[in-house]
């Protein structure tokens, strides 16, 4: 799993397909990828494929793409899913990203939410 906001220093397609290759040769095992969006990037970083051509050789890699700061807000806040709520205070926290106290007061939502529900 990556998690990506803007600060990352290299292409992130390219970055998934390297850390998928690293991980299959230690483990000697197929591996599953995850990328999680926290803020927008450059589109062309967010479609979830990476793609190389060259010398007669051609490598693509499709990996999922999860958007934190997308979603439906009703659908997502009335779920009963714990992960809903998660992505809920996630996209709140991202649109009140200039104001901490604002980003700290929904994590303590989600808190009581997941309380009452457990």
């Amino acid at each position: 799993m990556e998690i990506q906001g803007r600060g990352g220093k290299e292409n992130l397609s390219l970055r998934m397909h390297r850390y998928r290759c690293l991980l299959e040769r230690r483990s000697n095992r197929p591996v599953a990828c995850l990328a999680i969006l926290v803020q927008p990037i450059p589109a062309n970083q967010t479609e979830g494929v990476y793609r190389w051509k060259g010398y007669g050789s051609e490598v693509t890699y499709h990996y999922p793409v999860f958007r934190v700061y997308e979603g439906d807000e009703d659908a997502l806040r009335m779920s009963d899913n714990p992960f809903d709520l998660a992505h809920y205070t996630g996209m709140l926290a991202w649109k009140q990203r200039s104001d901490d106290v604002r980003k700290l007061d929904y994590m303590k939502i989600l808190l009581s939410e997941l309380t009452k529900r457990s």
